[in-house]
């Protein structure tokens, strides 16, 4: 008996250390999601009319990269561990279309031999078609037998479709009425409340999201010279908001345009995970959405 109950107690042991085990490693794989960042950066220019722009995102020390380069051919890179996971179609087709020449060379000698029982069929049933011919005789049509008149097409078929459209369109309400339905939703105050949030959590994700660092430098420079002046207007009226990172100068004597920027940023999965919960489990969003789900 106790030999039995000294099992019992180690088996229920090892469970609830692989137990353990297995809920410290999901935890770890929860945290590591949610609490370490996908970093990304990237730079770009535009002189002489030559675009260039790269890109760069990645995960957990380099683990997982996602690279993009306009210039390069693949122009788009995934890697796992420093293998990578998209590779073109052509470098694979390549490794497996290398063949002997033995082969090639019996090719053509199968394509005749093929080509001859081909004809050969086409000539056995270009004959069996001729005999049949000459065997049935011609039918030609009576005289006498008059054709049967052409029933004409009944206008009741015409009649029910317009009714079944002149139904619809009474009972279907029309653009306006579904506008000002929509617009009495909207004054409600559970919409009104549902939309702040919304705006409110938007404004939050797009704070997380959006580079942290970017500097755009350079000069513009175009044919009239009023244009460079509008341009020149609009970066003074935005300097007060991008005097850090908008160094762009105006170019009244040369129509070009040289431009070079770069920007660095970190998305974390946190936030989005609590702007997403505060948005679903709210009663007020979840009213406005039956309200405009109904009919």
């Amino acid at each position: 008996m106790e030999t039995f109950l000294f099992v019992l107690l180690l088996i229920l042991k090892i469970l609830g250390i692989t137990l353990l085990v297995i809920l410290g490693i999901v935890l770890l794989l929860v945290c590591l999601i949610l609490f370490v960042p996908v970093r990304y950066s990237g730079e770009g220019s535009f002189i002489d009319n030559k675009p260039k722009f790269r890109a760069k995102a990645s995960y957990l020390l380099h683990i997982l990269t996602v690279s993009f380069d306009i210039e390069d051919e693949d122009k788009l890179r995934i890697k796992l561990f420093c293998f990578r996971l998209n590779k073109k179609k052509q470098e694979k087709e390549e490794v497996f279309s290398d063949e002997p020449a033995e082969e090639s060379g019996s090719q053509p000698v199968v394509e005749n031999i093929a080509e001859k029982e081909s004809e050969e069929k086409i000539e056995d049933l270009s004959e069996e078609i001729k005999e049949e011919k000459a065997e049935t005789p011609e039918e030609k049509p009576d005289e006498t037998t008059p054709e049967a008149p052409k029933e004409a097409p009944s206008g009741h078929k015409f009649t029910k479709k317009k009714k079944e459209k002149k139904e619809k369109s009474t009972k279907s309400p029309g653009i306006y009425d579904k506008i000002k339905g929509y617009m009495e939703k909207l004054k409600r105050d559970e919409v009104r409340e549902s939309l702040a949030l919304c705006k409110k959590q938007i404004g939050i994700v797009l704070k997380s999201v959006l580079p942290k660092r970017w500097d755009i430098n350079g000069s513009v420079g175009f044919d009239d010279p009023s244009t460079t002046g509008t341009v020149c207007m609009i970066i003074g009226i935005i300097s007060p908001w991008t005097y850090k990172h908008l160094h762009v100068t105006g170019d009244f004597e040369n129509a070009k345009i040289e431009l070079s920027g770069n920007f660095k940023g970190r998305i974390y999965g946190v936030v989005l995970l609590t702007v997403f919960l505060r948005v679903f489990f709210n009663k007020n969003v979840r009213k406005a959405i039956k309200l405009f789900k109904e009919e």
